[in-house]
């Protein structure tokens, strides 16, 4: 058994490997990696552990250079999960060692592998600091007469008066693969109002590039009327549903539509097969976002970052800067930072 790279000539193998495995999420997808490098602009390094037969273990690496250096990712992005996926304990040795081999070269500033949280905890990487999050899932019934039922019956009942309220104030919901433009608008109206970093257009039309319209996404759209005035973008891979980006009009909030898109893409998921509904991370300190997903029957998995920091002189920057020149990658926690 050895350790390569992925090539493009490997990408159906590399799928087949992925298809149906415990933990393979949409980040470990070969579309996933030709957007992140796309939109990004970084290096994929992406591992493989293989004998002649087939592959047995995978480890996504992206990486970014910049001013102080090499950063690697498993995965950069919004927090998007990497680590390793394998079918036996000697594979993913072989990826182990090749990734802390990495770590020995001198240009390198920091490294992060994000865990997977479907799997046990891989903190046998090599790591001087550390940092959590909370993912949230919500078990989707297998589809019959009675799965909208108990899919409402199973959440909060705030979560069951604002669908209700939705449908009350005659909200319509459908799948509009054409509204990208936009969901972009309201995505960037939403987060630059807390202060967030939205996503980039960039990032909007990769997608509609690389994915395929209706089997690896969907971009679900409320209206009230003739006008849009929420919208909720899916991306479906292996048995999961990922709950990507959400966007609602603020002058349109209290109709819940954003409620009934989320009921409405989950029994439709159901239909279709899926059983698990992805939320994402989210930070500890975010007790409002907390809450909306868990009136969802959300569960939680708790989760880590495992960084490495290799020159520690960059704990005496100004988070704006690492932000600026290591765009959409995690370094370090920031609150490692001497200024925090």
């Amino acid at each position: 058994m050895k350790v390569s790279l992925l090539l493009e000539d490997l990408y159906e193998e590399y799928e087949d490997f992925l298809k149906g495995r415990k933990g393979a999420l949409l980040y470990h997808s070969v579309k996933y990696k030709k957007m992140l490098q796309e939109v990004l602009d970084c290096q994929a390094h992406y591992l493989i552990a293989h004998d002649t037969c087939r592959i047995h273990a995978v480890l996504p690496l992206m990486i970014k250079n910049g001013t102080w250096g090499k950063v690697i990712n498993s995965l950069p992005y919004y927090g998007s999960n990497g680590g390793i996926l394998a079918d036996n304990e000697k594979a993913a040795s072989l990826l182990i060692k090749a990734y802390h081999e990495m770590l020995r070269k001198d240009d390198v500033l920091s490294s992060v592998v994000i865990d997977n949280p479907l799997l046990p905890q891989q903190s046998y990487f090599q790591h001087n600091l550390k940092d959590q999050r909370i993912s949230q899932w919500t078990t989707l019934y297998p589809f019959d007469e009675q799965a909208s039922q108990k899919l409402m019956e199973a959440f909060h009942s705030s979560a069951r008066r604002n669908v209700r309220k939705a449908i009350k104030s005659e909200v319509k919901c459908a799948i509009e693969n054409n509204q990208f433009d936009f969901l972009y608008e309201i995505h960037n109206d939403n987060i630059s109002a807390i202060g967030g970093l939205s996503k980039s257009k960039e990032f909007f039309k990769a997608i509609r590039r690389i994915f395929t319209t209706g089997e690896d996404y969907n971009l679900y759209v409320a209206r009230s009327g003739s006008r849009p005035v929420a919208a909720l973008l899916l991306f479906y891979y292996n048995n999961i549903v990922e709950y990507y980006t959400p966007a609602i009009v603020s002058e349109f909030r209290s109709m819940q539509p954003l409620a009934l898109l989320i009921y409405q893409a989950m029994c439709d998921a159901s239909q279709r097969g899926f059983n698990l509904w992805n939320w994402g991370g989210t930070w500890e300190n975010q007790n409002g976002v907390y809450k909306f997903k868990k009136k969802w029957a959300a569960k939680d998995l708790q989760y880590n970052y495992y960084i490495q920091l290799q020159k520690s002189e960059i704990i005496r920057s100004e988070s704006a800067d690492i932000l600026r020149l290591y765009p959409s990658f995690y370094v370090l926690p920031f609150t490692a930072l001497e200024g925090t």
